[in-house]
């Protein structure tokens, strides 16, 4: 069935423009669209592409949500270009679109441009200074760039506004590390590994431990 989820999104985006005027419906709509792209992210790259009816007087947040899950789809079909086009479209009609203005973020860390990226997210946390979640996306930015101190400015601003919180822990422990500052690095880890478990996120806890045990034992060898 995953092989038929771009046609399926082709029907509902061709009807979203015209056929849901109502905003409710439309943004019930809109969620659906989202949850079954976000479920399934192995769409193949032959399955037929989403081809929008956009009318020069729709709706700007509409055609922004439009624009977005559209570029969100190039994004996992590995249609960059296309993704950038779309996102960026995106955020012409509504610049206050998170959801697309972090995916263009991913987008262009993907193509190694992280100061695209970082500048995107920038943005973002104007809007959304407290969503944890984009000091996190930055701080992954930043430790692509080497940028380590940045890093852990930017995932302890995240921890303060939630403390629950094992992406900053783990992120911070690796930039910590990468400074060799391991004890503190090792900390940060290890309340990593015990918030993923305490989450149920088990494949995290198991990936987080294995670094746990390299880093200890680059420990004792420096003994």
């Amino acid at each position: 069935m995953k092989k038929f989820l771009v046609l399926f999104l082709l029907i509902l985006f061709q009807g979203c423009v015209f056929a849901y005027t109502n905003p409710l419906d439309y943004g019930e709509i809109m969620n659906k669209i989202k949850a079954d792209i976000k479920q399934n992210d192995d769409i193949e790259k032959n399955t037929t592409m989403i081809n929008l009816e956009l009318e020069t007087d729709a709706n700007p947040e509409r055609l922004s949500e439009l624009y977005f899950c559209r570029g969100t789809c190039y994004a996992m079909l590995h249609e960059t270009n296309n993704a950038l086009k779309d996102l960026s479209a995106a955020l012409k009609y509504n610049p206050k679109n998170i959801d697309a203005r972090r995916m263009l973020a991913s987008e262009k860390s993907r193509i190694k441009d992280y100061e695209g990226a970082v500048l995107e997210l920038s943005k973002a946390i104007k809007i959304q200074a407290n969503n944890f979640d984009l000091y996190n996306e930055r701080a992954v930015v930043y430790l692509k760039m080497d940028n380590y101190e940045k890093a852990i400015q930017d995932t302890t601003k995240s921890i303060l506004i939630k403390n629950k919180n094992p992406m900053a822990f783990e992120v911070r422990g690796i930039a910590e590390v990468m400074q060799k500052n391991y004890q503190k690095g090792m900390q940060d880890l290890q309340f990593a590994k015990q918030q993923y478990f305490d989450l149920g996120e088990f494949d995290r806890y198991q990936l987080i431990n294995t670094k746990i045990n390299k880093l200890s034992i680059m420990m004792q060898k420096q003994k």
